[in-house]
């Protein structure tokens, strides 16, 4: 059996991540490293930076024609938070390390090529800046990935956690703009793997957010999306209580529950944005808790459309 992941385009389109093919990465279904496909689907997608400070074609040049390691990684992101296909089979550019356990199972010493998804990312490591806009594209595009393997969101790891004595990326902890904000592990401010996975986890819809101290009957939002753009940003609702309100300010439609907490407070609640329209069909990133207050016309209790 040897696994070639052609339909990724399609995976991460559907999860609002932009693609492109050009010249430079044509023929990245067919493109691997010596051992071909993968035997079975990857344990998991492990976090790189490309050390490099370039254009996509120079990176890409390298990664996939002038190295002789090529195919460097499965896929290149930029710094606008486009992916790059580079091979849709297995590439170089885990190394040796290990061995890291994932929710399918341990993934053995320096098998990291064969059993894992390789995710580069255009930053050189030493303190430049990491855009919101690919952060979330990072982000999405690992929870895409893992959910075409059958793994969980959590099932990523750091360049650093695979092989800690010789690499350090992803880094630079400080350097990331936007919500989200990680701590740094290394002198040279590795990304914390607890808190990349955390974040997966929470992108991905799976769990509540917080509650603050005192509050015990805050509800997070359900989001209704309607001509999404750009698919995968944060939507941030004004302050309101018990009800349904639409943000005008978005150019989507969005349609957030905010519930009043048990102390009285007024509390707005952050939602991500996982999957979006696709053929005309709404999807809804959760529902946590009772729908309160008057539920929008033509949506069901669970604000489904």
């Amino acid at each position: 059996m040897s696994i070639y992941y052609t339909q990724l385009v399609d995976v991460l389109q559907d999860a609002g991540v932009i693609c492109r093919v050009e010249s430079v990465n044509a023929g990245w279904e067919t493109r691997a490293r010596s051992s071909g496909g993968f035997a079975s689907p990857p344990k998991g997608c492990i976090w790189h930076h490309s050390a490099s400070k370039t254009s996509p074609t120079n990176d890409l040049n390298y990664m996939i024609h002038n190295s002789d390691d090529a195919p460097i990684g499965n896929l290149l992101l930029d710094r606008d938070g486009v992916v790059w296909p580079i091979a849709a089979g297995g590439a170089n550019t885990q190394g040796k390390g290990g061995p890291l356990s994932f929710s399918r199972g341990t993934v053995p010493v320096d098998s990291g090529n064969s059993q894992l998804w390789g995710i580069e990312v255009a930053n050189n490591g030493v303190g430049e800046a990491w855009p919101s806009v690919q952060i979330d594209a990072y982000f999405a595009t690992s929870n895409a990935l893992n959910a075409m393997f059958g793994n969980q969101p959590t099932d990523c790891a750091s360049h650093y956690e695979w092989a800690p004595t010789r690499k350090i990326d992803p880094a630079t902890a400080a350097a990331v703009q936007g919500s989200w904000q990680p701590a740094a592990t290394t002198t040279s401010g590795t990304w914390d793997g607890n808190d990349i996975r955390h974040e997966c986890q929470r992108r991905a819809g799976h769990i509540p957010p917080p509650q603050p101290p005192g509050d015990t009957d805050m509800a997070s939002s359900v989001l209704i999306l309607e001509d999404a753009n750009p698919p995968g940003a944060m939507y941030r609702c004004g302050l309101d209580t018990k009800t349904w309100v639409k943000d005008g300010n978005m150019s989507a439609q969005v349609w957030m529950r905010i519930n009043e907490s048990a102390n009285g407070t007024k509390v707005a609640v952050d939602g991500y944005i996982y999957h979006y329209m696709k053929n005309g069909n709404l999807d809804v990133i959760a529902s946590y808790g009772p729908i309160v207050g008057d539920i929008p016309q033509g949506h069901d209790e669970y604000g489904r459309h």
